[in-house]
């Protein structure tokens, strides 16, 4: 039943007199409602718009018809699906779905296929391993005697459902909950090696030097780069190496299709290359291109929120 019919019941019910409601009376309104009024789950149109192809008060031409049938039933399928990912959202965050890790002890309701009174069992079992995509647990339980039918005993694995699963009581299931939904709320701080620890796990990059942030960690960095190659340049000395290319040097990466380097700042160029040749004072995207084209290397970037990366060449070509 759609929700403004609920609406419009439900008022009637609530607004009754102490004579109750005239549902005869009452029952050209619900079908009008339900017929005739637009809806959001069908892109606000009415069923009769959708099955018919025109307003139930208005008509359109036979030709006209044809065309909006297609139209307008593809737009309500749509509209349809939106409202049924917001419900379930909704849905979803109302009612939390009960979460258990691995090793956790629960017990499964175990049903036996072919019986006719399809009787239930409440079996002691253990998670092996869980799909939190799907809500699905793999359980490892032993078959209760009563359903073996004179079968030896024997243990079984199997995927089910959550639904299926519960703790010992629901004062236990509740707890658990409760626990974990605190357990999220600490902010537990965290040392740099265990934060290059997850950059290495994450993204499978080792962090071989690690500068200190303080404006002359992209010089420092690659300095470093710059010596296992033989180049021996100081930070300072990077520093300046870049300002005195920019200053000779008005178009970076390839001549042909390159463009000025102060296009791309907000600032003069001489006030630009005032402030970059002073001492920590934080490294660009220029500053890269500069020394890659000093030093003929490719500088590759891997960005710590996600998987992208740049490629910074000595042509301009990222």
């Amino acid at each position: 039943m759609h929700k403004t019919l609920k609406q419009k019941i439900a008022y009637d019910l609530t607004h009754a007199n102490s004579f109750g409601i005239n549902w005869a009376k009452q029952l050209p309104e619900y079908q009008r409602i339900l017929n005739n009024d637009p809806k959001e789950c069908l892109a606000w149109k009415s069923p009769h718009e959708l099955y018919y192809g025109r307003d139930p008060y208005n008509d359109y031409s036979k030709l006209n018809r044809k065309l909006l049938i297609k139209k307008l039933r593809d737009a309500a399928k749509v509209a349809t699906l939106q409202c049924n990912r917001r419900n379930d959202r909704a849905q979803e965050k109302a009612n939390k779905t009960l979460i258990y890790n691995s090793g956790d002890s629960v017990l499964l309701r175990y049903k036996k296929k072919g019986f006719l009174n399809r009787r239930i069992w409440a079996v002691d079992d253990v998670i092996q391993k869980r799909s939190m995509k799907t809500n699905m647990y793999k359980i490892k339980y032993r078959v209760p005697e009563s359903a073996r039918a004179g079968q030896s005993a024997r243990s079984e694995e199997k995927w089910y459902h959550v639904s299926n699963l519960t703790q010992y009581t629901c004062t236990s299931t509740g707890a658990s909950n409760k626990k974990r939904l605190h357990r999220k709320q600490y902010c537990i701080t965290t040392r740099k090696s265990s934060q290059l620890g997850n950059l290495r796990s994450e993204f499978g990059i080792p962090v071989v030097m690690d500068p200190i942030g303080n404006g002359n960690c992209q010089f420092a960095a690659v300095s470093y780069h710059l010596r296992q190659y033989g180049i021996h340049r100081s930070e300072q000395t990077l520093r300046q190496d870049v300002v005195t290319f920019l200053r000779q040097t008005p178009v970076l990466g390839n001549r042909i299709c390159g463009a000025n380097w102060w296009n791309s700042i907000l600032e003069q160029p001489r006030n630009y290359l005032s402030r970059m040749s002073t001492e920590y004072e934080y490294g660009d995207q220029i500053t890269l291109q500069s020394m890659s084209q000093l030093y003929n290397m490719q500088i590759l970037i891997v960005s710590t929120r996600n998987s992208a990366t740049t490629l910074i060449s000595p042509d301009g070509r990222s």
